[in-house]
């Protein structure tokens, strides 16, 4: 299938979906709607609201992309977006209940300037340290224990090469399709 073709039958599914969840859709966008006033709500006063702030712009961001994947029946890349937002719910959570950890979190990447540096995607000790996930979901309580199983399944089946990010391929004809 050309890309062309493959564009065109994720337009027609796209379309379908939004037809047969079109209830689901709405209360979507009413959630979506929420979460843009309560975004507005906010009166950024100092940096330990700001960058949590924006991580909730971020998992808001993540959330649209989720949706439109999902009525493209595009499932891994929305599994991908979901560990994105899960993630980034759990550093906004961790720099809520820690501020101190601010600059460990806005110094991350110590090499970003260095364009022709070999280590200018490689986090410092500091922020791995803080950040892993076993700090993000160390917290007790159902709620967490959720958010790091549905973490680890959208790591499995979307973001790591694994053998789940293969699930959605199948055999037609001695041909694999996705």
């Amino acid at each position: 299938m050309s890309l062309t073709e493959y564009l065109e039958v994720e337009s027609k599914r796209a379309e379908e979906s939004r037809i047969r969840w079109r209830q689901e859709l709405d209360l979507f966008c009413e959630l979506a709607e929420f979460y843009e006033r309560l975004c507005a709500a906010v009166k950024i006063s100092d940096i330990k609201i700001k960058i949590p702030s924006d991580l909730f712009l971020h998992v808001m961001k993540l959330m649209y992309g989720v949706a439109s994947q999902v009525l493209r029946g595009r499932l891994s890349d929305a599994e991908m977006l979901t560990r994105g937002a899960i993630e980034a719910t759990a550093i906004s959570y961790r720099l809520w209940e820690h501020p101190e950890l601010i600059d460990i979190y806005q110094e991350a990447y110590p090499y970003i300037g260095k364009t022709e540096d070999p280590s200018l995607w490689k986090p410092s000790q500091a922020y791995k340290e803080n950040f892993s996930t076993g700090k993000l979901f160390g917290q007790k309580g159902k709620t967490w224990d959720t958010l790091k199983h549905f973490y680890g399944m959208c790591s499995a089946m979307a973001t790591h090469a694994g053998p789940g990010a293969l699930a959605s391929h199948e055999t037609r004809k001695n041909t694999r399709f996705l």
